[in-house]
């Protein structure tokens, strides 16, 4: 499904609208190029756990992924 939308500049940095029918899960994505596209998929849950337990010092082998 494609759709149009619109894009804005900040200084260095722009932002688009993304439609509510292409929402995505979570609060952060991961963003990549490839060739002249852009991929943006969302972080899985699981790793933003990672992370904060990461940041947090706790040892990652302690995580219990189900």
């Amino acid at each position: 499904m494609d759709q149009s939308s619109g894009k804005c500049s900040c200084g260095r940095n722009q932002a688009v609208r993304i439609p509510r029918e292409f929402k995505l899960a979570g609060n952060e994505v991961i963003i990549r190029k490839l060739d002249d596209k852009l991929i943006i998929e969302p972080i899985p849950v699981q790793n933003n756990l990672r992370q904060l337990l990461v940041i947090a010092f706790v040892p990652v082998s302690l995580l219990r992924v189900d």
